[in-house]
């Protein structure tokens, strides 16, 4: 999962790269529909903070320039370790 996918380059980036299934978050509606034209992965317009997937769900989180952004930068990250079973990742400008 790309926890602020934003447009989803990261995401099309990655389909090319990847086997299984990849899913992007983003809080703007608007944003997620140019997300949803650029890259065949599933996606969801959600809060970083209460995300729709459940406990331990993915197998890695991918969070790029995202945190040094927030209110709540804790909170973001622990909604991170829920849903993942293995790897967070995280890039911090």
């Amino acid at each position: 999962v790309d926890m602020g996918c934003g447009e989803g380059y990261v995401l099309k980036f990655l389909g090319h790269q990847l086997q299984g299934n990849l899913f992007g978050i983003d809080l703007y509606p608007e944003v997620m529909q140019v997300a949803k034209k650029t890259s065949d992965a599933s996606s969801a317009a959600a809060s970083i903070y209460q995300t729709p997937l459940k406990n331990k769900s993915v197998d890695a989180v991918l969070c790029l320039e995202i945190l040094e952004h927030l209110e709540e930068p804790k909170r973001a990250l622990q909604e991170m370790i829920r849903v993942s079973k293995k790897y967070i990742i995280l890039y911090l400008n």
